[in-house]
């Protein structure tokens, strides 16, 4: 009986005192700016009606940042782009007043010495019930540069672009 309750003691203490595993900084780095992501898009996204919280979604960028899009007009390639401030002065009553949601749908994340680049695939939604059912209303790619400010990760720029035929969603996005 002394034998086996010896046996037990020492098998307690040989699991109690294994290395538990480490996160290593690539597994923070990632976790962190996949934190981001999923925050920037949960901001945005929500009913008619229901205020956003627009001092978090401000807190996620460094204070030179900028929000840009390509889209297309007359078959030409237009690029624009605003001040993470002027975005939300422009869009933000948008957002406030009509169903908006924007749902991840993929995404890749690279870190290298204090940079990342974050490519992001959504789908979006004008209505809850649209979601609910499936019915994807547009379908497109946020590329975020994100910078670690000694701290913390923040987002430098955003560029969206939407899919379309001759630019489908790439295949190294979808889940």
């Amino acid at each position: 009986m002394k034998t086996i309750s010896t046996l037990l003691c020492f098998l307690v203490i040989f699991i109690c005192c294994q290395p538990q595993p480490v996160q290593t900084t690539a597994e923070a780095d990632n976790k962190a700016i996949q934190l981001i992501l999923t925050e920037t898009l949960t901001i945005l996204s929500g009913e008619a009606g229901e205020q956003r919280n627009w001092e978090a979604f401000l807190s996620h960028f460094t204070n030179d940042a900028v929000i840009g899009s390509i889209s297309k007009r007359d078959g030409k390639q237009i690029y624009h782009s605003n001040s993470v401030d002027s975005f939300v002065e422009q869009n933000g009553g948008y957002y406030e007043t009509n169903d908006f949601f924007e749902v991840e749908t993929g995404n890749s994340i690279s870190v290298w010495n204090g940079i990342a680049n974050a490519e992001q695939a959504y789908n979006i939604y004008t209505s809850k019930e649209n979601m609910q059912a499936g019915k994807i209303e547009l379908k497109g790619v946020n590329f975020y540069r994100l910078v670690n400010t000694g701290d913390e990760w923040k987002i430098q720029s955003i560029v969206f672009a939407q899919a379309d035929e001759d630019n489908p969603i790439p295949s190294w996005l979808k889940k």
